[in-house]
């Protein structure tokens, strides 16, 4: 069985999760003092909730 065709929307919101992924790395290591891997945030993710400010509207997938 043949796996079924991409939709564009779904090929935009992976580049965009792409994308947030690689700001969030960058971001994570700009404001904090530690070395913090995104192994170690997996290990909580149950408990970490990500916001977003007013400027930030529509940006969160």
């Amino acid at each position: 069985m043949s796996k079924p065709a991409q939709v564009k929307d779904d090929a935009e919101s992976k580049q965009r999760f792409n994308e947030m992924l690689c700001w969030f790395k960058y971001e994570i290591r700009q404001y904090t003092e530690s070395n913090i891997s995104l192994e170690d945030l997996n290990q909580h993710k149950d408990i970490i909730t990500l916001l977003n400010g007013i400027d930030s509207k529509g940006s969160f997938p």
